[in-house]
């Protein structure tokens, strides 16, 4: 019997209570990277918007393997680490992702208030 943390377990119900998430990315010399992030949920999948320039998005080009911790606020939450694929999503693709931000985010409602790429996160 195994005795890691239970990852899945509580990750459906509380995730949506949570405001921001932290982001781990790794460059390419393999450090860790925190980026605090805004998300929106659906399923096994977290979306997020990131600037284009971001150092977080180059990352994810070059290493797609992420880790996301919940938070509130410019707090950590003491919890497991989930893990997860990162992948930019085109324009065309990106529709679905931006209405579940904008639906948990008031102020993305707003058009040009939508910069950014929107980075889809498939939870393992």
């Amino acid at each position: 019997m195994s005795s890691a943390a239970p990852t899945r377990e509580v990750f459906p119900l509380e995730m949506d209570q949570h405001r921001v998430a932290w982001l781990t990315t790794e460059n390419r010399y393999g450090h860790a990277m925190l980026s605090k992030v805004r998300f929106a949920t659906d399923g096994g999948k977290l979306y997020t918007l990131l600037r284009p320039d971001s150092a977080a998005v180059r990352q994810i080009l070059g290493r797609p393997q992420v880790r996301i911790s919940l938070g509130k606020g410019n707090q950590r939450v003491k919890g497991p680490e989930i893990t997860g694929m990162a992948f930019v999503l085109p324009p065309g693709e990106a529709s679905w992702g931006r209405h579940l931000m904008a639906r948990k985010y008031w102020w993305l409602r707003v058009p040009f208030l939508q910069r950014g790429v929107l980075v889809e996160i498939v939870l393992a």
